[in-house]
């Protein structure tokens, strides 16, 4: 056996990293559809859409048919601008994939919704195709209550909006029909779903998304999104789903720079982190906002954004998304600590409350990991997933689980994505983003602490490599082990701690950390004793690293990676820009001539654009001698809009432009 299946066997079995369950990911009756639609439209109000997104939309419809072939996503493409034949073995290879039950079934299945709802008449689509999708969706599996055991995926946020807004459309769309996995009728399917799906997007409005700023997870979000604002026939569903889009979009807008989603991500993918060009998100954002590249010919969120005919993004956001401002500071806060589960009405044994904190990552957090077996039990999970861990409910009887994940919590808790403050900081050459004081030390699955974007390719951020190499949980470039790390304005410290249980686990993760640090990116690269600098046009970046770091030479990390050969190591990130530091080589002189006293894990450095600031791994962020704060966030803290936690109202402002969403009263006013 390999060490590195040794690795990961004492991972597995040892540490119950239940972190691993979240995925990797990554013919209808003639007058039913028509009148479905029609009810649809009666009453919500889309709001007034822009020239300049209808040509947008054009542009990109017009890119995804550019090329041949394509999944079902590109044959909608197709069928919006009547430009055929469409590739039939693409959709069909999608049917294929959803009748194995595979992981990731119900992104599929979002195409699924969106021709049934809208093409079903279509001339390019084949009446013989049409049938095939109308069985496929009847022969679905929609829930993980349903039997059957499969390799689907149902328990992250955004499966469960997935999962829930395919089964309230079908069963609203085919009512009288019976689904063959469980023999229930369509009425019946959209009822059970419809309570799941408002109390999905109630979650969102009040805590936002656990899976913060993610530039991969926010492409499934949209898809079910804007399907529930075209086709739920009830008003309160689409009107919610809008409010909720609305919300995500100006997550975006706001933590985005020239198109890069290049902020704290509470999942993202080493793909997704290496710059724009990667990101799942990167269409959606261009035709929101028009700025960044299409990199999708089959992007779920912007095919369905791009042939909405009810979501129409508030013009204050497109106004947002394309302002440019000397300085943005925007705070935000998200998600739940589980220890507060009394005050959000949860119970840890309870599995409605149970589906909720799966939603977050809590899969093996001390308080929940007994909740977390019994469901698997109860659900027949030990056959799918939940295989490599089904010894845990052979020690269930023993009471000892609780105990084993607290001692164990780096990797109990991996991959939960508890309360997060996040800090982003945008001027018009450069963004810097942390997530404040986020779960230092814990084995992060996917979790992204902090970035430095000067473009789509100039990107700098830091990690401590979880061990796995090559895994999409925490492998050399995503997840691992998470810093103590925090931002005022341009400056941001990075602290990395290694603190494993056990003597024995030292051999199982790499005795160094590392920087993504792409030279090929940068105009001007200088290297000097313990600082690395870089210039991309008009932007400037400093990294230091108190273990002196070294540029590998070989290999595919070449020139793109800095390891610091320790296990416990600082790092600062300064930003600058020509307009307020001047010359690049201006900048890097004041830089080296500033103080840096580091004493173990606590730092002491002397800003040249700052000020003294200290930090460590343990006691408060000072920026000269003050505290700067780094929780307990608002919900949104920004020259947009100022939200509490929690709040059931959101007032977003640009000058004469505005939305008001009212969770409460579940009602949407633009003002153009």
């Amino acid at each position: 056996m390999s060490a590195e299946w040794i690795r990961r066997l004492a991972i597995i079995v040892f540490l119950l990293v239940f972190s691993a369950l979240s995925p990797a990911c990554h013919t209808a009756p003639a007058a039913q559809t028509p009148a479905v639609r029609a009810a649809a439209l009666r009453d919500f109000d889309p709001g007034p859409v822009s020239e300049a997104f209808l040509a947008r939309a054009q542009e990109y419809l017009e890119y995804c048919v550019a090329s041949s072939g394509g999944n079902t996503f590109t044959q909608i493409a197709r069928m919006e601008l009547d430009e055929g034949p469409i590739h039939e073995q693409g959709v069909r290879d999608d049917l294929a994939f959803i009748n194995e039950r595979n992981d990731c079934s119900d992104f599929r299945m979002q195409a699924l919704i969106r021709v049934l709802y809208q093409y079903a008449e279509s001339p390019l689509l084949p009446a013989a195709l049409l049938e095939e999708i109308r069985q496929t969706v009847l022969d679905f599996k929609y829930w993980i209550d349903e039997p059957g055991v499969d390799g689907m995926c149902y328990w992250s946020e955004n499966h469960q909006i997935l999962f829930h807004t395919s089964e309230y459309l079908m069963g609203q769309l085919f009512p009288d029909e019976i689904f063959s996995n469980n023999g229930m009728t369509g009425a019946e399917h959209a009822a059970k779903a419809l309570p799941m799906v408002l109390d999905w997007l109630a979650w969102r409005a009040r805590v936002g998304f656990s899976e913060w700023h993610s530039n991969v997870y926010y492409d499934e979000d949209m898809a079910p999104l804007v399907n529930l604002v075209d086709f739920a026939a009830d008003d309160e569903v689409a009107t919610r789903a809008a409010m909720v889009l609305d919300l995500l979009c100006f997550d975006i807008a706001l933590n985005s720079h020239y198109g890069t989603f290049g902020t704290t991500h509470g999942r993202s993918y080493e793909n997704d982190k290496k710059g724009g060009r990667g990101e799942n998100t990167a269409s959606a954002s261009r035709l929101l906002f028009g700025e960044g590249i299409y990199n999708s010919r089959s992007s779920m969120s912007a095919v369905s954004l791009a042939t909405s005919r009810r979501y129409h993004m508030p013009p204050v956001l497109e106004a947002i998304g394309g302002d440019h401002p000397e300085v943005l500071l925007d705070r935000e806060r998200m998600s739940i600590d589980p220890a507060d589960a009394a005050h959000y009405g949860l119970d840890y044994d309870d599995f409605e409350s149970g589906m909720f904190f799966w939603g977050m990552g809590a899969y093996a957090h001390w308080r929940l990991i007994e909740t977390t077996i019994r469901m698997a039990e109860e659900y027949n999970l030990w056959e799918g997933f939940f295989a490599p861990f089904e010894i845990a409910k052979y020690l269930l009887p023993f009471g000892i689980l609780p105990a084993l994940t607290r001692t164990f919590w780096p990797f109990g808790d991996g991959g939960m994505m508890s309360e997060v403050n996040s800090y982003t900081f945008r001027t018009p050459d450069y963004m810097l983003s942390c997530a404040q004081d986020w779960d230092p030390g814990l084995w992060g699955a996917q979790q992204h602490a902090w970035q430095a974007t000067l473009d789509i390719d100039a990107v700098v951020w830091t990690t401590y490599p979880g061990g796995m190499p090559d895994d999409y949980m925490a492998g050399n470039w995503t997840g691992g082990f998470m810093p103590r790390a925090a931002q005022h304005e341009n400056v941001l410290i990075a602290v990395y701690q290694f603190q494993p249980p056990t003597l024995p686990f030292v051999k199982m993760f790499p005795p160094y950390t590392h920087a993504y640090f792409p030279r090929a990116a940068f105009d001007e690269v200088v290297d000097c004793d313990h600082w690395v600098f870089g210039r991309k046009g008009d932007a400037y970046v400093a990294l230091y690293s108190s273990t002196p770091p070294c540029w590998t030479t070989e290999g595919e990390e070449a020139d793109q990676e800095l390891v610091a050969h320790n296990r416990s190591n600082v790092w600062i990130c300064e930003m600058g820009r020509q307009a307020t530091d001047g010359p690049f080589e201006d900048f890097t002189g004041r830089i080296l001539s500033a103080p840096v006293y580091v004493l173990g894990l606590k730092v002491f450095y002397q800003s040249p654009s700052q000020g003294w600031i200290s930090f460590g791994w343990d006691g408060p962020f000072r920026v000269e001698g003050a505290i700067v704060e780094l929780h307990d966030y608002p919900r949104y803290d920004n020259p947009y809009c100022n939200a509490p936690f929690e709040s059931d109202t959101y007032l977003i402002e640009k000058e004469d432009l505005s939305l008001f969403l009212d969770f409460l009263a579940g009602e949407r006013h633009i003002v153009e």
